[in-house]
């Protein structure tokens, strides 16, 4: 039998924005703001660290975890914990 080919598809940059969008398509972020647009999933992929990542997921109130979750409290803890935290069961607890 002879294998199937790949198919790729680019995402939509709207529906899917990424760090770049946040950055150079303000209109994109202020109709998400105003409840006109909800992206179906964001990722902080083009901007460089997790304290920056932090900081602008919430200036655009994008950051949705518990204050627990909070960059600084989650120093030291292990792989399995931070998923857990990412479900909503935070590690720092």
């Amino acid at each position: 039998p002879r294998p199937q080919a790949l198919t790729v598809k680019i995402l939509d940059k709207e529906t899917f924005p990424s760090g770049k969008q946040l950055h150079h398509n303000k209109p994109l972020f202020q109709r998400i703001h105003a409840g006109e647009f909800e992206p179906f999933c964001f990722h902080m992929c083009w901007t460089a660290g997790k304290a920056d990542k932090l900081k602008f997921l919430k200036q655009e109130k994008l950051w949705l975890l518990e204050p627990e979750c909070e960059l600084g409290r989650l120093k030291g803890v292990s792989t399995a914990q931070l998923r857990k935290c990412a479900r909503g069961g935070c590690a720092a607890r």
